[in-house]
């Protein structure tokens, strides 16, 4: 609860330094991983001015956003409100 006191006071500075967070929305533990293979992405090459190109993985756009993130298992932890009221960008892990 001490720690929680002295934290809880600088969620908001902390979070306004971070541009962008990684979440892995689908995962069911924090002890579980989340990245599995999937045949729905592709490498694809993106020409640049200054080389032939960089290489990208790329997947289709999430189909069900509401059910793969809205009401997916990572929202229904309550400390990441914080997260979702407070940044700019989340980049979304889903199984969707």
């Amino acid at each position: 609860m001490a720690d929680w006191k002295l934290e809880s006071r600088r969620i908001e500075e902390i979070f306004s330094l971070v541009y962008c967070i990684v979440a892995a929305t689908s995962t069911t533990s924090p002890s579980k991983g989340f990245l599995t293979p999937c045949s729905k992405i592709r490498l694809v090459s993106i020409p640049n001015s200054k080389n032939k190109g960089f290489k990208v993985y790329i997947s289709k756009i999430n189909e069900n956003f509401n059910q793969d993130v809205e009401i997916g298992v990572l929202n229904r932890r309550a400390w990441v409100l914080q997260e979702r009221a407070l940044l700019y960008c989340t980049i979304h892990f889903t199984n969707g």
